[in-house]
């Protein structure tokens, strides 16, 4: 019970630094932080080419190939476990285990 009571100050002191130190840390250390809006034009890299765009449907077929490849080989190796599980059931059913 001793233990319990000295977790559970330690846990309260804590959370109390957490939700009420963290906050004005961040606000003091780092004023203006989180007000910022983001900036997806990339203005601050310098020296990169920015003008570059993708493809979205080659992106798409890319990924449609990887998934359908990706379920083929589930699929074999669950054929492959059920047929060990039948011959470990058969095994044990005619007690050659």
């Amino acid at each position: 019970m001793k233990e319990l009571k000295i977790f559970s100050v330690i846990a309260i002191f804590t959370a109390v630094l957490y939700w009420g130190v963290e906050p004005l840390a961040h606000s003091v250390f780092h004023p203006g932080l989180h007000e910022k809006q983001p900036d997806f034009s990339f203005s601050d890299l310098k020296g990169v080419d920015t003008s570059l765009t993708g493809d979205a449907t080659a992106g798409q077929d890319v990924i449609q190939v990887i998934v359908q490849h990706v379920i083929v080989s589930l699929h074999k190796v669950l054929k492959h476990l059920w047929m060990i599980k039948a011959r470990l059931i058969v095994m044990v059913l005619f007690h050659q285990i």
